[in-house]
């Protein structure tokens, strides 16, 4: 393989992996309860605009979406991420400028409601989703299992620190 292919082949699975985690993390603070999910529900219907049983059916989907992020096929995960994460960064952002903003439930704690910290997280996640479309068109197979899991703690490291994002700022701020 030629270098650039397998620069492609080794971003294309450090983003499928940075992607995997974060949307598993996801999904699982979602259901992990029924009060979890109703939780999301709830700020699913006030960040989306939907109420009754369409507010229901799109917490559903966003689920069903995210869980297809995790176990699904490339490019196609990249692709559906993507459209999630296209349409969390436009709620977020609309949210942030309501009058009364409402926590967004991304990993099922109570997150801040506003801020620009989901927004940048989204970003790099857009970033990695792009990323990872293109350079598994590019190259559509998979490195050596010793460096997909090399490949897979790295995005295990990265993703940790986006989950926790607001966790980590405020522990930092908090000293300075």
């Amino acid at each position: 393989m030629t270098a650039p292919i397998v620069i492609a082949l080794y971003t294309a699975w450090a983003c499928r992996c940075l992607l995997a985690v974060v949307f598993a993390v996801s999904v699982l603070s979602k259901v992990r309860s029924a009060t979890a999910f109703a939780e999301f529900r709830t700020a699913a219907s006030v960040l989306s605009g939907s109420t009754g049983r369409r507010a229901a059916a799109a917490a559903i989907a966003v689920v069903g979406a995210e869980i297809a992020v995790v176990v699904g096929p490339a490019p196609w995960v990249f692709a559906v991420a993507l459209v999630l994460l296209v349409a969390f960064t436009v709620a977020l952002h609309r949210n942030g400028r309501s009058a009364a903003p409402v926590a967004c439930r991304c990993f099922g704690s109570a997150e801040a409601a506003t801020g620009n910290l989901p927004l940048l997280r989204n970003a790099v996640l857009l970033s990695a989703a792009a990323a990872g479309l293109g350079c598994s068109l590019a190259a559509p197979s998979r490195p050596p299992v010793a460096d997909a899991l090399v490949l897979a703690a790295g995005a295990v490291v990265v993703a940790t620190g986006l989950v926790r994002l607001e966790h980590v700022v405020g522990r930092l701020t908090a000293r300075i």
